[in-house]
């Protein structure tokens, strides 16, 4: 007769080394049963001496009040249906004279951007604090991180990380704000004399929302708001700013400078009575000691403000056109800080819808010029190189 017998071949699932404090009991961690073969009793070595055995011992609980020292256990299992034992691998249990301390309070720690973080935590009944990362690598503060991190703290009985230690440990949070990315036109728009430039921050990195913007004019005063719009005040002189945001995290970011050119007035205007001028001919159409604007010039008078009018509605003009002025809306051909200009066309039709008045600024060998009909002015060169054969009107200034 044959008899079929099942192998008992899986070992015992594998111990690992503890510490323990003795002042309670401490049940060592069951093990798994092989997964071959039918288990009927288990049995308990330690320091290569028998403790117990019988068929309840799947774990086994070392008393309260072991002496200190350093223990090295065994556990056994043994088949029913063969006179055969399987062992765990030998492991050791360090017992400390002492007392488990507590969870330890702990403090995480926040940061604007990369950097070194530094977090806190008190031991519950004295003694000291390890540290550990989520990896279960022990780390020191202060530590770098480049990214919101957490870390765990530990208690210990003893000083400088020994004696017994909590069952746990306390995780904490240490967080990395955005700090903002913020930047200003280095070259805004400039404006004549005696008016205001309105300055505008662009937050490209991190929340805009509950920001405060503190501007910063160089060599002068701050002023702080909650908006990413700005205005000097009246300019005299050219003047540099810069701008300051923070988040409501704490966290800031500085502008680079921007310098607003304030450009001298005009005394005196006049737009040519009939008379019409290609690029070239118009560098020379105004009398003698008159001149045409620049590009710069024409946009500080759009930034003045502007309005259209039709001829005849009331506001003194016989043409229809463009008023230009900081109170624009208001503005008369006989009241003052207003300029009228007519829209007399170009090419030579004077059809009352468009107005374009050559600059002097030469970019590219094209000139520009102001155009404005019944929508926004704008100021630039001509759109394709043929533009400096078309005729426009001039306007010259002192």
């Amino acid at each position: 007769m044959i008899v079929l017998l099942t192998a008992f071949t899986a070992s015992v699932q594998a111990q690992v080394d503890v510490t323990i404090c003795n002042n309670a009991p401490y049940t060592i961690a069951n093990a798994a049963s092989p997964s071959n073969g039918e288990v009927d009793k288990y049995r308990w070595f330690k320091d290569n001496e028998w403790i117990v055995e019988g068929p309840g011992y799947t774990s086994y609980t070392i008393p309260s009040g072991t002496t200190a020292g350093t223990y090295k256990y065994v556990r056994q299992a043994h088949a029913q249906a063969c006179d055969m034992w399987v062992s765990s691998n030998v492991f050791t249990v360090q017992v400390i004279a002492g007392t488990t301390p507590g969870v330890p309070s702990a403090t995480g720690a926040a940061r604007c951007g990369a950097g070194t973080v530094t977090c806190t935590a008190t031991a519950p009944s004295g003694g000291s604090i390890t540290w550990w990362d989520a990896a279960g690598n022990q780390i020191t503060f202060p530590y770098d991180i480049t990214s919101t991190t957490t870390f765990y703290a530990q208690a210990h009985s003893g000083a400088n990380g020994t004696g017994c230690v909590s069952a746990s440990r306390r995780a904490v949070t240490a967080t990395v704000n955005d700090v903002p990315v913020v930047a200003l036109a280095t070259n805004p728009t400039p404006v004549f004399s005696g008016n205001a430039s309105t300055l505008t921050a662009t937050v490209s990195f991190g929340s805009t929302s509950s920001m405060s913007y503190t501007w910063t004019k160089v060599g002068g005063s701050s002023s702080t708001n909650t908006t990413n719009s700005w205005s000097t005040g009246t300019l005299t002189a050219n003047a540099s700013y810069t701008v300051t945001v923070r988040n409501t995290d704490g966290c800031t970011g500085t502008s680079g400078t921007a310098t607003v050119t304030a450009l001298a007035a005009w005394t005196r205007m006049q737009v040519s009575a009939s008379e019409y001028y290609n690029a070239e001919f118009s560098q020379s159409a105004c009398p003698s000691g008159w001149r045409l604007p620049t590009n710069a010039e024409f946009q500080a008078m759009i930034n003045a403000g502007y309005t259209w009018r039709d001829a005849n509605s009331g506001y003194g003009n016989t043409e229809n056109g463009m008023f230009f002025g900081s109170n624009s809306e208001l503005c008369t051909t006989t009241n003052g800080n207003c300029i009228f200009l007519p829209a007399r066309g170009g090419y030579g039709n004077d059809d009352g819808t468009y107005g374009y008045y050559w600059s002097s600024t030469l970019d590219g060998g094209r000139f520009g010029f102001l155009s404005f009909g019944g929508g926004v002015p704008v100021v630039g060169h001509d759109f394709s190189y043929y533009y400096n054969s078309f005729n426009f009107p001039v306007l010259c200034v002192q």
